[in-house]
């Protein structure tokens, strides 16, 4: 890849902790490994303003966290299981809004992917409940399968259509909004992944899992997702 051209990378908020530096080491790996100039940037944090200006960029990574707040979906956490940030809500929302405005290349990951279905007026499961032995686990990822819809965004790059993911929520999309499709599930009926339904506005994957560590570079769905991203941009980009 040699368009002469630098790749604005954006993350979209990063909290203390390494499990955030994954994140820019994903994708700098991939850009890498793609020979793609790339300035891979984190646009907020703690103490940032949502009503900072957004600045530009050429694709967008929607980070995993807290919970987004029930109350944007019409729900409540009556079992208080939830751990909110009403803050990080607040701040991602207009760069999610410039990103869809802008339509640049959106990878959206665990809390990322909940936050866009949230954003176009979908809705969350509160708690999987007896689910949560599949899909999470106290200070470790658990793995599952999940199964592809074929013809999918997915589907290409595993080149099958089951796979196994690393997983760390107790939270999953209730009813995905009407812009997107299915794009994965797991056994257990949990939505997996989704995408533009019909023709695409952009390239948009929002998954489930944690491809920033899923595994080494080979993994079809780890850091191959970041690739797909940044390959994206760059064709948006030409």
């Amino acid at each position: 890849m040699t368009s002469g051209k630098t790749l604005r990378i954006a993350l979209a908020y990063r909290k203390s902790g390494p499990s955030y530096d994954n994140y820019e080491f994903a994708a700098n790996r991939a850009a890498d490994a793609l020979g793609a100039a790339a300035d891979v940037f984190w646009i907020a944090g703690p103490g940032s303003s949502p009503d900072a200006p957004v600045p530009a960029f050429d694709a967008l990574v929607l980070t995993g966290g807290d919970d987004v707040d029930p109350i944007r979906y019409g729900a409540e956490d009556s079992m208080g299981v939830c751990e909110i940030d009403r803050d990080r809500d607040a701040i991602e929302w207009p760069i999610l809004d410039a990103a869809l405005e802008r339509r640049v290349p959106i990878l959206a990951i665990c809390r990322g992917a909940q936050l866009l279905n949230v954003h176009r007026g979908g809705t969350l499961i509160v708690d999987l409940g007896a689910k949560n032995v599949t899909h999470k686990a106290d200070g470790a990822d658990r793995r599952h399968a999940i199964e592809m819809m074929p013809g999918t965004l997915l589907s290409e790059p595993a080149g099958a259509l089951e796979e196994i993911v690393n997983s760390s929520h107790h939270q999953a999309v209730d009813r995905l909004a009407p812009p997107f499709r299915p794009s994965a599930f797991s056994s257990d009926g949990v939505l997996e992944a989704f995408e533009w339904a019909g023709p695409q506005e952009s390239w948009l994957l929002a998954v489930q899992w944690h491809p920033e560590r899923l595994g080494d570079a080979a993994v079809p769905l780890g850091e191959e997702l970041f690739r797909r991203l940044i390959t994206a941009a760059a064709e948006r980009k030409r």
